[in-house]
């Protein structure tokens, strides 16, 4: 009767011992994970960062741009006046 006792407590250490380990290797996978998804959220910010750059420079060139045809355009309306 005890014997019977004694290895249904090992087969539930045994169980157990085997969850911590299943367990053990889904929380490396997960810090794997998340260290890679920090990786692509450092670069991801490098590239917003240079696309805001381009945005701006774009920008500023869209500006002269219709200011000139604006002034071009004036006169020119001027010109035939």
């Amino acid at each position: 009767m005890e014997n019977q006792a004694l290895q249904l407590e090992l087969l539930g250490m045994n169980e157990q011992v085997q969850h911590a380990e299943r367990t053990s290797e889904q929380i490396e996978k997960l810090y794997a994970d998340a260290v890679e998804a920090t990786h692509n959220i450092s670069r991801a910010n490098v590239q917003l960062d240079k696309a805001i750059r381009t945005n701006r420079s774009a920008r500023k060139y869209m500006i002269v741009f219709f200011l000139v045809a604006s002034l071009a355009l004036l006169f020119l309306d001027w010109w035939n006046s």
